[in-house]
């Protein structure tokens, strides 16, 4: 019996990563670079973002996006679909911008 239990192949931990997740990260985007493509009024999600050249597909889909507090925002643009950072997210209601 001892034999055929020392052939089974056993289930290991995580080790050391077991507080990391195993999910995919967001990819991520500054304002600043959101400002300098887009004019005001249009819609940022994350599509638009690919089509703009911002972000990549992951396996052939729309990543999830992260916007981040870098560089300033002055036009007024419609955010959907997007994960912000808390400081982004003041600069964003301070120019004006919806989000949805």
């Amino acid at each position: 019996m001892r034999d055929i239990i020392k052939k089974i192949p056993k289930l290991r931990g995580r080790g050391i990563h077991v507080l990391k997740p195993i999910g995919n990260k967001p990819a991520v985007v500054n304002l600043g670079s959101i400002a300098e493509v887009y004019k005001a009024g249009e819609k940022v999600t994350p599509i638009s973002l690919m089509e703009k050249g911002l972000v990549r597909q992951i396996s052939g889909r729309a990543p999830k996006v992260k916007i981040l507090s870098g560089g300033d925002l002055s036009s007024k643009l419609s955010f959907e679909g997007v994960l912000f950072s808390i400081s982004a997210k003041e600069k964003i209601e301070k120019a004006g911008s919806s989000i949805a």
